[in-house]
């Protein structure tokens, strides 16, 4: 990944220490049901004070695995019901669960506070999270 980008936490993690004598920032893309996989990364990255932006694309749903579902046409996709694939009772606070980790975190509603968010967290030299909210609906592709 020469770009600097990652899809999950550890990978985030991972580029951001083996990139940092190059002295390149690191901001990871993370959907909001891969997080939930290994949000104890957060901590990693707080503890040895690994300076990576964790961008947290929430939908508040596992909505790629609601698409496959969707194109596998089967009974979810009959009856529009994705069993477990609602992150919504109880709701997943990012920002609250990076912060007891030890990362800072912020939330944005808008593209724009979205970019000011990425280029704060790239000014420091410590982890951040940014929970981006999404738009819910499920929109078959």
């Amino acid at each position: 990944m020469p770009s600097g980008t990652s899809s999950s936490p550890p990978e985030t993690r991972k580029w951001s220490q083996s990139i940092h004598a190059l002295d390149r920032p690191v901001v990871g893309l993370i959907g909001d049901g891969s997080a939930m996989y290994t949000c104890q990364t957060l901590w990693t990255a707080a503890h040895y004070r690994i300076g990576a932006v964790f961008v947290i694309l929430n939908n508040k749903s596992y909505r790629i695995l609601k698409q496959r579902l969707h194109a596998m046409r089967g009974h979810a996709e009959q009856a529009d019901t994705y069993v477990g694939m609602e992150l919504l009772d109880p709701p997943i606070d990012f920002v609250s669960l990076s912060r007891s980790l030890g990362v800072a975190a912020e939330r944005a509603k808008t593209l724009h506070e979205t970019t000011d968010l990425i280029a704060q967290g790239l000014k420091g030299n410590s982890p951040m999270l940014i929970d981006v909210e999404l738009d819910r609906a499920f929109k078959p592709m």
